[in-house]
């Protein structure tokens, strides 16, 4: 999973995966992914986003409003 769709594929060719072009820090992209992989692999059991900042508030209770989302460096 990443934002720059040749890299994806070409790893997800080279490793024999599937590679999904989702950008992390917008929501919208968060929900599509989900809903793709649901789509493809008939359900998702987890889906664990490590992007961005959590501030002010425990993980058990921390809301979308909660979190820092930081633009990522591209290279």
């Amino acid at each position: 999973m990443g934002r720059r769709e040749n890299v994806i594929q070409d790893a997800a060719a080279e490793l024999g995966v599937t590679g999904f072009v989702s950008d992390q820090s917008k929501v919208a992209d968060i929900e599509a992914l989900a809903k793709q992989v649901s789509e493809q692999f008939g359900k998702l059991d987890i889906l664990f986003i490590n992007a961005g900042v959590l501030g002010g508030a425990g993980i058990e209770t921390a809301t979308e409003s909660d979190s820092c989302i930081l633009p990522a460096k591209r290279r």
